[in-house]
């Protein structure tokens, strides 16, 4: 949002530039209404435009035709922190983490707020709020952000997050309420809400952390109901940083009571996700260091199938060799080279060769080694000739041959002698 011309998507998609934010695009939200889809976002406000909106986060709205875009955002956003001192004056913190609910006569309600809960009527065409709609929402056990509304018959569920994105202690809290105005319409509080308890919260013993965050989808035509939350990536260390930074996405389905809601998080997620309502299977082919991973999800009516490829599932993708290096050093015989092994898979390779040194041999000048050459660098022992007869009292075959020279000669000279 910092960039006039963000460029495109991995997708190919331009991806909407917003004029009045730098930075810090947070929790968004979609809705589909009018045959388009909105796309409700927070952002840090630019310093050139404190002057109207107010310092701190905004929330804005960009427009698509289909929801993977390309959207098309508004110039200026539509709630912002200057909008609620002049309207709604106890509302504090942060105009963050927008949502979106529809009611069955057709009025869209956004929903906000970090430190303060709010909401306010949207316009018909969703573009902006109606200022004397909006409400403070009171009475909501540990709130901190992200409250979310859906509708069962005629009850309407409160969800909100509670302690800190940063915390493992981060978990959802919810409560019912029988209407979604005051019944005094000038009221500028809504307290209507009844406290029910924590839906979803962590798990140590199954190494969860940090649940929260929560998107929920109501399915009235197959009676089912799904969250969507946020949590640590565990085990923890794996990467570095703030653990808030490094979360991962998980889906669970909640069990709709009488008034009352009740979700657990897990390690395996879900089934049940096909458009037509059959029971689905999703199996895991997890990446190598090589070879990227996928989910394939299918349904047991045979008729929806899909694979979710590592370029839409980033984390699915080969994570790559993490080589460590064994240097094995070149001796007298054998050349030297460094062997690189994968800590992971255990795939190795060798390079870096260095040739074989060759004896250095020291002839030992000993009596009792006359015959014996050492090798400096190894150790090894050779046998070689000695190098005189008189050095350890035997005779070599140079030596023998050098005598009977000697005998021959002095024999013959004798005899010329003699005569």
């Amino acid at each position: 949002m910092a960039s006039d011309d963000p460029g495109l998507n991995s997708n190919g998609i331009q991806i909407a530039s917003s004029e009045w934010s730098d930075g810090s695009a947070w929790a968004p939200s979609i809705e589909k209404k009018n045959g388009k889809y909105y796309f409700y976002y927070c952002g840090n406000v630019k310093e050139e435009y404190t002057s109207v909106y107010g310092e701190g986060k905004a929330i804005g709205v960009a427009v698509a035709d289909s929801p993977t875009g390309p959207y098309t955002a508004s110039d200026a956003p539509i709630v912002y922190l200057s909008m609620m001192s002049s309207y709604l004056s106890d509302f504090s913190g942060q105009v963050i983490d927008p949502s979106v609910f529809t009611d069955d006569d057709g009025t869209s309600y956004l929903f906000f707020g970090n430190g303060s809960a709010a909401y306010a009527v949207l316009s018909d065409d969703m573009l902006s709020v109606s200022t004397s709609t909006l409400r403070l929402i009171s009475i909501l056990t540990d709130f901190r952000e992200s409250i979310v509304v859906f509708k069962v018959d005629s009850t309407y569920y409160f969800t909100w997050s509670c302690d800190d994105t940063g915390s493992e202690d981060y978990h959802v809290n919810y409560g019912t309420a029988t209407r979604i105005t005051p019944l005094i319409s000038s009221n500028k509080t809504f307290s209507y809400v009844s406290y029910k308890g924590t839906l979803i919260e962590k798990d140590t013993d199954s190494d969860i952390l940090g649940t929260g965050h929560q998107p929920i989808l109501y399915r009235s035509d197959i009676g089912k109901c799904y969250i969507t939350y946020g949590r640590f990536y565990t085990p923890l260390g794996q990467v570095g940083g703030n653990y808030s930074y490094h979360r991962e996405t998980c889906i669970g389905e909640v069990t709709v009571g009488s008034s009352s809601l009740t979700a657990t998080a897990t390690q395996e997620g879900i089934t049940g996700l096909c458009p037509d309502g059959h029971e689905t299977t999703i199996e895991y082919t997890y990446p190598t260091c090589a070879e990227d991973g996928y989910i394939t999800i299918s349904c047991s009516g045979g008729e929806y199938a899909n694979v979710i490829t590592a370029d839409k599932a980033t984390e699915f993708a080969a994570y790559g060799h993490t080589y460590a290096q064994t240097v094995i050093e070149a001796g007298c015989e054998e050349d030297g080279f460094t062997v690189y092994t994968c800590t992971r898979c255990g795939d190795t390779y060798s390079m870096d060769y260095i040739n074989a040194t060759g004896h250095m041999f020291v002839y030992d000048e000993t009596e009792e080694s006359c015959f014996k050459y050492t090798c400096s660098n190894c150790g090894e022992v050779q046998e070689k000739q000695r190098k005189s007869f008189t050095q350890c009292g035997m005779l070599n075959m140079s030596t023998l041959r050098l005598i009977r020279q000697i005998s021959t000669t002095a024999h013959t000279l004798n005899c010329i002698r003699t005569e």
